[in-house]
């Protein structure tokens, strides 16, 4: 008579037991259920682990790398190998939109104000997503006998960091437009002024704007960065070992974000409403992949299908 395993009882047979077809089929159906069971929770812990890992992150704890699951909350960009200039990073992850940053200018008032030491301008705030290319401004320099120009510099404030730099050369000159070394991104919500700073006890003066008098009237002047769609390919992962099966969690708001794995298109499984780890309202979808990978490449296809804005809160790739 047989004997059982303890756990799953599965047949034992001595060597001079009967046996039956049945009895082979239900042993087989028994290691089945119990290893879907074990893939099954290895993924959900996997995802647990990744919604964790997340967590720590955006709270700007160490995570380190881990070989089976590669995650970004685009806290920074330091996943991000190459990137759409019409995608944009914000506080909440990705952003895809169709409202652009047109220019800014002050209101000029009568007179002037003397930049001796630091003036500022005043303070506005974006309601589109562009680049800062150039800053215009009008004003003049009483030089010094001799000295028909004098060291300035511009400092660009995003949400009251410095986000650029600018020395530039004051003269007789009654326009300035000064022209950024690097465009400097701007999302909605944005805050943004500028300084000019020249020497004390000299003649640097620039009009002055209507809404405070003690400010610098200028122009900001953006390239806009609205656009349909956009893309973005992460940095390239090479495991420790190779990994068979992929499972990408991906949560969004507004228009589409297909991915792809080594330029493989994944198979979307599951889809559901959910909340950002920023408390914001999403669409968490599910795509799986089978293969032979050793190195990882994600690339994100994001489009805004006719709506205002896409968001990309973040991703968790899942690799067994």
């Amino acid at each position: 008579m047989a004997k059982f395993t303890p756990n799953y009882r599965l047949h034992q047979w001595e060597p001079t037991d009967p046996f039956l077809r049945e009895d082979f089929n239900a042993d087989l159906s028994a290691v089945d259920t119990a290893l879907g069971r074990l893939t099954r929770s290895a993924e959900d812990s996997a995802y647990n682990l990744y919604n964790l890992m997340l967590q720590n992150d955006y709270e700007g704890k160490y995570t380190g790398y881990k070989n089976a699951l590669i995650f970004d909350g685009f806290t920074d960009e330091s996943g991000i190998a190459e990137k759409s200039e019409s995608i944009l990073q914000t506080n909440e992850g990705l952003l895809l939109s169709g409202t652009g940053q047109g220019n800014v200018s002050t209101t000029t008032k009568s007179g002037t104000v003397l930049v001796s030491g630091t003036v500022y301008s005043d303070t506005f705030q974006a309601d589109g997503v562009g680049y800062l290319e150039k800053i215009t401004f009008s004003g003049y320099y009483l030089e010094d006998p001799g000295d028909d120009t004098l060291d300035t510099s511009l400092t660009i404030y995003v949400n009251d960091q410095v986000a650029a730099q600018k020395s530039f050369l004051a003269s007789s000159t009654t326009h300035y437009t000064i022209t950024l070394d690097t465009p400097v991104p701007i999302v909605p919500g944005d805050r943004f002024f500028l300084t000019l700073a020249a020497p004390s006890n000299t003649w640097f003066r620039l009009y002055r704007s209507a809404a405070d008098e003690k400010h610098a009237a200028v122009t900001f002047e953006f390239r806009s960065a609205a656009s349909e769609s956009g893309s973005i390919q992460t940095v390239p992962c090479i495991l420790d070992s190779a990994a068979s099966k992929a499972r990408l969690y991906v949560r969004s708001s507004g228009g589409s974000v297909v991915p792809e794995l080594n330029g493989v298109q994944l198979e979307l499984v599951e889809e559901s409403e959910a909340d950002s780890l920023q408390g914001m309202s999403c669409t968490e979808r599910c795509w799986i992949a089978t293969g032979s990978w050793e190195e990882v490449v994600l690339t994100f296809r994001i489009s805004r299908n006719d709506v205002e804005d896409c968001r990309f809160f973040d991703y968790g790739l899942i690799l067994l």
